[in-house]
């Protein structure tokens, strides 16, 4: 709602002030064009980079503005909203605001660079030696019993599993974050699938 006579001006909504004095009226602003505090340009800017990528359904679009005191990135996605009986055909924009820390990285000179390399080496060291040893003795009774396929599968699978923690060390790129994503997890099924 602005004043009738100066759309510049939003129209006044305290209680006190005589509306019937005031004359107002609403008037549509464009999205991209909306740009009168923060919230707006956080607005503005989503819509026009969804309409960039054509609005995705079913992905995430992530949106960073600089200017603004949030440290981080909005995530945003667009459903489509159609009403036929009354000729309603909207978009609706979710946007969701996504911190981006710095903290959560372990690199070379941190405390958990230490404890993690320690971690991972004792764990490569005794999974590596139990396999080798089991491979030597395959063909013992008490191995061959055991069924030394399937056991040594899921020793191999836990020194991957050890050493898929080198993964959690370096920077957060967007090529860390899927390969620390993916491979822990399959490291674990591949140690666990002959169980």
């Amino acid at each position: 709602r602005v004043l009738d006579d100066d759309t510049t001006q939003p129209c006044p909504d305290d209680i006190e002030i005589d509306q019937s004095a005031l004359s107002c009226k609403f008037v549509r602003i464009p999205v991209a064009e909306m740009n009168d505090n923060t919230m707006e340009q956080v607005i503005s800017t989503t819509y026009l980079k969804q309409r960039e990528r054509n609005f995705p359904q079913s992905e995430l679009v992530s949106v960073r503005i600089d200017n603004i005191d949030f440290d981080g990135v909005y995530a945003s996605q667009t459903i489509p909203f159609t009403t036929p009986e009354i000729g309603i055909s909207w978009r609706i924009m979710i946007i969701s605001p996504v911190p981006v820390r710095a903290e959560d990285t372990i690199m070379p000179g941190d405390v958990t660079f230490a404890l993690l390399l320690a971690i991972t080496s004792v764990g490569f060291a005794v999974c590596s030696s139990l396999l080798i040893l089991f491979m030597k003795n395959r063909r013992e009774k008490e191995i061959i019993a055991s069924d030394w396929r399937f056991t040594g599968t899921f020793l191999t699978g836990c020194v991957l599993l050890n050493l898929a923690c080198l993964f959690m060390i370096g920077p957060n790129t967007d090529a860390f974050c899927l390969t620390r994503m993916w491979v822990i997890h399959f490291c674990f099924v591949f140690a666990l699938a002959p169980l």
